[in-house]
């Protein structure tokens, strides 16, 4: 099982600031399975993106491990840690995090950009591009492109090395409600298709309904997790 899953142990999370110690999460015990499509919902400072930036490798738990796969984490440093990432994890993020100088084509490649890969980089990502309905975008600028357009760019650059896990935080969230369920539909095929486990954040609780797992979360605690039947 551990092969598939990731496992949170005791997770928490505090920050400082001028003087004060606040706590974001508390005491986080949860397994995500490879073969679910997982979507976290909760209200603005509820605790859910902190949790998925924990995941993703993004930052780092004040307490706690996280065993990704049967790999503790926490043991990971610096090049290993970055290398990690780049083999296992996508991340789409809301804003779309695409650079304005370069095409739809070349952000997909960026990742890409400081490594050595067994496959054509420029193939990759022109298939992925088509995958995602943008063979006729590839040359365009991100100011070019809709809101949805370059959600998609995100996504086929999240895909570029083909990654076990796709972590997604709000990837609809600037976007209106149709076009918010074609992506969210997208990510359901791309899980279909390759296997990758996918774990969401959404406010959208329509969108999270239509997930295999909801866990929802409320003042930095878990208060319901549909996969184990329970609410607290």
């Amino acid at each position: 099982m551990t092969m598939s899953t990731i496992q949170l142990l005791n997770i928490e999370k505090s920050v400082a600031g001028d003087g004060i110690k606040t706590k974001i999460l508390h005491s986080i015990h949860l397994t995500i399975q490879r073969n679910h499509f997982t979507t976290i919902v909760g209200a603005s400072g509820s605790g859910k993106s902190t949790l998925l930036n924990l995941i993703a490798t993004l930052d780092f738990p004040s307490q706690g491990r996280i065993i990704f796969e049967g790999l503790d984490i926490s043991l990971l440093k610096d090049n290993k840690l970055a290398d990690f990432r780049f083999y296992n994890i996508g991340f789409i993020f809301q804003n779309y995090n695409l650079i304005p100088s370069l095409s739809a084509v070349e952000n997909v490649m960026a990742p890409l950009f400081p490594r050595k890969v067994s496959f054509d980089k420029k193939a990759r990502a022109t298939e992925l591009l088509e995958h995602v309905g943008l063979s006729d975008k590839m040359q365009l600028l991100p100011s070019q492109m809709s809101g949805g357009e370059q959600q998609r760019v995100a996504i086929a650059r999240a895909l570029i090395n083909k990654p076990r896990w796709l972590i997604a935080d709000e990837p609809t969230g600037n976007l209106d409600s149709r076009t918010g369920e074609n992506v969210y539909e997208l990510l359901h095929a791309i899980k279909r298709e390759s296997n990758c486990g996918v774990l969401m954040v959404t406010h959208d609780k329509f969108l999270s309904s239509m997930g295999d797992r909801i866990i929802e979360m409320k003042d930095g605690t878990i208060i319901s997790d549909s996969a184990q039947g329970v609410s607290i």
